[in-house]
């Protein structure tokens, strides 16, 4: 039983041995561990890990871990190679282990040794290449709650840590600085590249917050001031832990104000387009003007002027109406203002003091033209398509359209001119042009353009329902030109004819029974409509229809009208004057125009229409014609 004692008490010496080897405590925040001057400062320390805290990073290591009960030593090394070992002894609670790494600072940015795996007893050696004057955070940390006894031993990172010497404040060797009142001046002190360096900057022995190689200050009231720097280093708790030398200068505020200027009145021209220069101000409105210049003693003064500007004088508007495309304004210097989709701006000299302005309104005129083939009353005009592509800055402008067009093979036809639609009786080459008056502002312009030549034949638009067809089948297919848009239809026939598209000119036609049959191939123009018949011979081939010749009938008056069976072919008349070749046409008595074909000779054989009624072939032969009229019977 004494034995027993003596072992208790023998433990209680042992353990209060321990405490007294921890001559360096852990600290369980980071911040507020004790810096210690070298590493080498923590060999032998001998200390329980025992902490009611958890703190560090989360997770405490970059790869794992996390805080349970932390310690922290922080030391400043020498730089060079550092060697820390690490016992860890006398487990308790569960006998897991502990956590150990060592970060460069408390923002825990930066691990130079780290081990998240909890070990037991153990015997760690750490090898480091330590920076000079880096600080340095050694943690250790209970996993699950553990505790034991560490012990270190180090060796290295001996040497004195210094910051090196600062020159003169701005390198002004003079420690004189001249500065100016209520302006942001700049301060810097010469760079240190030293871990956890920051500077501590004084004006008159007041600590200024900057803590940055440069600062910026800005003095109010002119004077003299001192101001000091010097470099430091410091831990993450705020401890420094090394100084350089100390440097001051003079710092002279000079005064700095307003100036007033004369004052000045400008006119508008002066200030636009280009504004006015005063000093380094753009001028282009009245105001009070402030401009910064430099004192002697190099100090910003505001020159201050009054300046009325006046107020631009209302243009007087001017117009231009050129007389073809490329007639521009020329300005007063003689250079064209190709730029016609605004008003041109100039100014002059008027009876003032000041320039009197002018907007000149061009208006450039374009125009092309075409022909389009328009029906009233059921009769054939052409109507003048303008369009205006005329440049101005707006539509303020009228313009009155005449139409004229002058036949250029027959030179002495009379000249047809309308504002409206133009009537035009015989195929000929035309020359278009078109006149313009064209009033715009205050001006007046009667211009007449040469629009280019028109060929016109009215027989180009003419529907053509093709030859006649004869088979020995039921149904064929249709061959119209002239005239897409038609319908074709029935006109006579022993059947029915189904058109298979009756908007089609090549449609396929199919009749109901044999026989001969008259069908219609007509196109609509406004309220005109024009037609051409073909004769279908179905079930059966058709043999040759013998020529005939014309019986001449004489009327009162000396009036003769030939008479020729429908569909029956003959020579034409030998008392035509008109010299071949010969374009024809089969007119009906209600003035449709139901056929057209060329013949190349007198003798040539053409064919009656189909249809029995009054007909007139109308023989055109470089711009004469002649008219025959025909009785066709069945």
């Amino acid at each position: 039983m004494k034995h027993f004692y003596c072992i208790i008490l023998f433990g209680l010496l042992f353990t209060n041995t321990l405490k007294a080897q921890c001559f360096i405590p852990g600290s369980e925040d980071c911040p507020t561990a004790t810096l210690l001057m070298s590493p080498e400062e923590l060999n032998g320390n001998w200390c329980s890990t025992y902490s009611s805290k958890a703190s560090g990073a989360i997770p405490l290591c970059p790869h794992g871990g996390g805080p349970h009960n932390t310690l922290w030593w922080s030391f400043v090394s020498g730089g060079g190679p550092v060697t820390i070992t690490i016992d860890l002894n006398n487990l308790t609670v569960n006998g897991t282990g502990i956590q150990f790494g060592i970060w460069t600072n408390c923002e825990f940015n930066q691990s130079v040794h780290c081990e998240p795996n909890c070990v037991g007893p153990v015997h760690r050696v750490i090898n480091l290449v330590t920076e000079p004057c880096q600080t340095y955070y050694l943690f250790t940390d209970g996993c699950s709650g553990d505790e034991g006894d560490v012990i270190f031993s180090v060796e290295g990172g001996n040497g004195t840590c210094e910051t090196g010497e600062i020159s003169e404040i701005n390198a002004e060797p003079s420690k004189k600085i001249n500065v100016c009142a209520n302006v942001s001046n700049e301060f810097f002190a010469s760079e240190i590249k030293r871990p956890n360096l920051h500077y501590e900057w004084t004006l008159n022995k007041q600590k200024l917050q900057s803590k940055t190689r440069k600062i910026n200050h800005k003095f109010v009231t002119p004077g003299t001031y001192t101001l000091c720097v010097e470099a430091v280093l410091e831990a993450s708790n705020g401890q420094s832990y090394a100084r350089s030398n100390q440097q001051c200068s003079q710092v002279i505020v000079n005064p700095s104000g307003d100036v007033r200027d004369n004052n000045n009145f400008l006119c508008h021209e002066q200030v636009d387009p280009n504004p006015y220069k005063w000093y380094d101000q753009d001028i282009t409105q009245s105001g009070l003007y402030r401009s910064k210049q430099i004192s002697p003693e190099g100090c910003e003064i505001v020159k201050v002027a009054s300046i009325q500007v006046s107020d631009k004088p209302d243009a007087i508007a001017q117009f231009y109406i050129g007389n073809h495309d490329k007639d521009y304004y020329k300005n007063t210097e003689g250079k064209l203002i190709k730029e016609c989709n605004n008003y041109y701006e100039y100014h002059s000299r008027g009876k003032q003091q000041c320039d009197d302005y002018y907007n000149v309104y061009q208006f450039i005129p374009s125009f092309s033209t075409k022909l389009e083939r328009t029906c009233k009353n059921n009769k054939l005009f052409y109507k003048v398509i303008v369009e205006n592509n005329s440049c101005s800055p707006n539509k303020d402008y009228s313009i009155k359209y005449n139409y004229i067009l002058k036949d250029l093979i027959n030179t002495s036809a009379p000249t047809i001119k309308s504002d409206d639609l133009l009537e035009i009786k015989i195929k000929s080459d035309y020359e278009l042009f078109l006149e313009c008056e064209i009033v715009y502002g205050t001006e007046y312009k009667l211009l007449t353009f040469d629009m280019g030549k028109e060929l016109i034949d009215e027989s180009l638009y003419l529907p053509n329902a093709g030859k006649d067809v004869s088979t020995s089948r039921l149904f064929t297919n249709l061959n119209a030109t002239n005239g897409p848009s038609g319908t074709w239809k029935k006109i006579s026939g022993p059947g029915n004819l189904s058109f298979e598209n009756v908007n089609n000119p090549q449609s396929k036609v199919t009749a109901s029974v044999k026989g001969t049959y008259l069908a219609e191939w007509s196109i609509q123009i406004a309220d005109c409509k024009y037609a051409d018949e073909i004769k279908l011979n179905f079930g059966q081939l058709e043999t040759e229809r013998p020529k005939t010749k014309p019986k001449i009938i004489k009327m009162d008056g000396g009036q003769q009208i030939r008479v020729v069976p429908s569909g029956s072919t003959f020579q034409l008349d030998e008392s035509i004057k008109l010299l071949p070749p010969y374009n024809c046409q089969w007119i009906s008595v209600d003035g449709r125009i139901i056929g057209r074909f060329t013949v190349q000779q007198l003798k040539s054989e053409i064919q009656a229409p189909q249809t029995s009624g009054m007909y007139i072939l109308l023989i055109d032969s470089n711009g004469n014609s002649e008219k025959i009229k025909y009785q066709v019977t069945k």
